[in-house]
């Protein structure tokens, strides 16, 4: 039999399988093959996956897709595969259709295997399966976060059901196609150091699992019941929890993971509703284990040992990544030392952040919201180009359309609501990577829907003129931690961002439609500028209350008045800088940067230049940037310190500093504006479509003397900045 894709194969799932949240199955089957001929797995479930070949790890992650456009993976196993009979187990996990960094759907498998092109074997009836029972399944487990998933508990002295298969049932055939994004890899095994140890002060295991957080820590004259060991791996990474242990039959290992040490020197495994413990039941004499089915990521690693004993040999992450080095951290040089230490936290930051597919934080999300993920895309493409994921991630959120116009909060996701902000947010995402990336196709195919979208969500709209959002299912998140929830609609926050939106969809569809669009943009913020002004401060406000109230005087918020025409866009900006309004989230400062480069003065540039260096300059003894600029004080220790959309230095690094911004699709032609900030010299790259954009600067009297080496296919246009005059360019083109 001869196919190069998977209609020879059938979807198969556990026999009357309901859908049950949290459990684990097996699937075996055997095949016969030649390993002198390629061998290809193409493996698509609902859920995740881990595939073994006579005992190797050979394949595992499904791409998280949505149930009804399900995509499989194709991986080469030749070098687990041995001449003549090799045997297959995967193990399938489903989690649930709850949680919002996945949708599961319902459970099914569908895999083939191509030697040399020829199938060998496909999923039928034929194969087998059974219940994992080294895990506790159920929905009765703990779970992890309301992003991620279950926690998992784990009984190494457990028959795992092998002796009980059961011939697999073939289900309704569900389309599939090639996932958009090829599958992390496995790099290097990241061992923990331990640091500290001691005697575990604490009520049984049983009393409730996982808890490892202060009050578990008792008085020192206490009776000791087990032992502690904290682990360290030296910075925060992202991969598969591994360890290698001796221990006597029973033991129980409590494993928290973070990123921070607090409650007197520990990991904080519980934070509210979320519980960051896995619990390994060991069995007697040496033994490894490996949870390939979930990623974790950390710093640390706390391991409660009671019940027995265990000489725990190493313990700590495989990390997990896209494959190549299609991320390594592009060249950069400056003057100031800050800003090659912020170069490189942002790329580490942006590499932790994506996988199969963008992420919020790696640590307890793992999944995606729109915000988020405009910024990834936004600073990933200066650095990497990236746009394969961009294109992949914007598809996806397009899935997930709700009959009033907005995209869900995350994707693919089991949550409901949406935050109106963030679909504004996607569409102007759309529009970014077609000038970034400089394709068509992206809007093309998703244009019919946007239009549809816009409709629905202008039909909306308050006496005033401006916009309101539907009642249901909606959180009207502005930004974390400072801004309450907007209470009053209609409100400046939304009807600014719906601007935005509808500014950025004129540019690309263009035509009278886009022209209406356009006017419709300067309409709106004009409205917002005669309906928000406060005369007493000067300011404007978000909303106003039933009392005629003007509320809300935030940082935010001026900074997206300073699209608007016809405010003192200068004293907005001083307002910002200065602190007499709240900073914006780290989540907007792309937006700041762009509006005092393009509306501010040589002073308000300076200012915004130093602002970023002793703003930042709090985190960078992480190694990454955090997600709000209170770090773990926010939501009482849940602040993320590993978070994709803080990540702006990125973007003044290539954008600003180094001066390269496209100006037409594609980088055809591009602005070439460098910034010193009274920095001596720059020099780095810049990725286009085309090829790598080279740009050094060197300050001299007479203004910065410039060197570019530019790709076949792009034009730079100087457009230097008054205070930043470049006296000379020399200009190098790879043909």
């Amino acid at each position: 039999m001869h196919s190069n894709d998977l209609a020879s194969a059938k979807w198969i799932r556990y026999p009357g399988d309901p859908g049950a949240d949290n459990t684990y199955t097996l699937f075996h089957t055997t095949f016969q093959a030649d390993t002198t001929k390629k061998i290809v797995l193409r493996l698509s479930v609902a859920g995740n996956y881990a595939c073994r070949i006579n005992g190797r790890l050979a394949a595992f992650g499904q791409y998280t897709d949505f149930p009804a456009n399900k995509t499989y993976s194709e991986t080469d196993v030749t070098g687990c595969c041995q001449n003549g009979c090799n045997t297959v187990e995967i193990t399938t996990y489903f989690g649930s259709n709850r949680f919002s960094s996945h949708l599961d759907g319902e459970p099914g498998l569908i895999a083939a295997f191509f030697n040399g092109g020829d199938v060998v074997a496909a999923s039928s009836a034929d194969w087998l399966c059974t219940r994992d029972e080294h895990y506790l399944a159920g929905p009765d487990v703990t779970i992890l976060s309301g992003s991620l998933n279950y926690c998992w508990i784990f009984d190494a002295n457990r028959d795992p059901g092998t002796d009980r298969w059961n011939h697999a049932e073939e289900i309704a055939y569900r389309p599939v196609r090639p996932r958009p994004t090829p599958p992390v890899v496995m790099k290097d095994f990241i061992p923990g150091k331990l640091i500290r140890q001691g005697k575990l002060l604490r009520n049984s295991p049983e009393e409730l699992h996982g808890k490892l957080y202060e009050s578990d820590i008792r008085d020192p004259e206490t009776e000791s019941n087990g032992t502690y060991f904290l682990y360290d791996l030296g910075k925060e990474y992202a991969g598969l929890f591994a360890m290698e242990l001796t221990a006597s039959a029973g033991t129980v290992l409590d494993i928290a993971h973070g990123e921070y040490l607090t409650d007197g020197d520990h990991v904080r495994g519980i934070i509210f509703a979320r519980t960051f413990v896995d619990r390994y039941t060991a069995k007697e004499g040496t033994q490894t284990f490996t949870h390939v089915v979930r990623r974790a990521a950390c710093r640390y690693i706390e391991v409660h040992v009671t019940g027995g004993v265990a000489d725990i040999h190493k313990i700590g992450l495989i990390s997990t990544e896209l494959p190549g080095e299609s991320m390594a951290t592009p060249p950069y040089v400056t003057a100031d030392p800050f800003f090659m230490k912020a170069h490189e936290i942002s790329a580490e930051t942006l590499r932790l952040c994506l996988h199969e597919k963008y992420e919020n934080c790696p640590w307890r999300e793992q999944s995606i919201c729109t915000y988020d993920a405009r910024n990834q895309m936004l600073f990933g493409y200066g650095f990497w180009g990236n746009y394969r994921y961009a294109d992949a991630m914007i598809r996806l959120f397009g899935e997930s359309l709700r009959p009033d116009g907005f995209i869900a909060v995350a994707a693919p996701g089991g949550l409901k609501i949406s935050i109106p902000s963030y679909t504004f947010q996607w569409m102007a995402a759309v529009y970014e990577y077609t000038l970034y990336s400089g394709d068509e196709q992206l809007f093309a195919d998703l244009a019919p829907q946007i239009r549809k979208m816009i409709e629905t969500i202008l039909a909306r709209k308050a006496a005033n003129g401006l916009h309101i959002p539907p009642e249901e299912h909606l959180w009207n998140y502005c930004e974390a931690p400072a801004l309450e929830n907007m209470p009053y609609p209609p409100n400046a926050f939304y009807n600014l961002y719906l601007a935005e939106a509808l500014e950025d969809m004129g540019q690309i569809f263009g035509g009278e439609y886009g022209e209406s669009l356009t006017q419709h943009a300067a309409e709106l913020r004009q409205i917002c500028v005669e309906v928000f002004y406060d005369p007493a401060t000067g300011l404007y406000a978000d909303h106003i209350t039933p009392e005629g109230i003007r509320k809300q005087f935030h940082g935010h918020i001026q900074m997206l008045f300073l699209a608007c025409d016809g405010v003192d866009k200068i004293r907005l900006m001083n307002a910002i800088l200065d602190g007499e309004v709240p900073f914006p989230a780290l989540g907007a400062v792309p937006y700041l940067i762009k509006y005092i480069f393009r509306y501010g003065s040589a002073a308000e540039r300076k200012k915004l230049h130093e602002k970023i260096k002793s703003h930042y300059a709090i985190m960078l003894d992480s190694q990454t940037w955090w997600e709000v600029i209170d770090g773990i004080r926010y939501g009482a220790g849940s602040g993320s310190l590993c978070h994709g959309w803080s990540a702006a230095p990125a973007f003044y690094d290539s954008s600003y500093i180094l001066g390269i911004t496209p100006l037409t699709p594609g980088y055809r032609t591009f602005r070439f504006s460098p910034y010193s900030g009274g920095m001596d010299h720059a020099s780095g790259t810049v990725a286009t479509p085309h090829g790598t954009i080279t740009v050094s600067w060197q300050k001299t009297a007479e203004g910065l003397k410039a060197e570019l080496t530019v790709p076949s296919g792009c034009e730079a246009v100087l457009m230097p900045y008054p205070e930043e005059p470049v006296a000379e360019l020399i200009l190098h083109r790879i043909e």
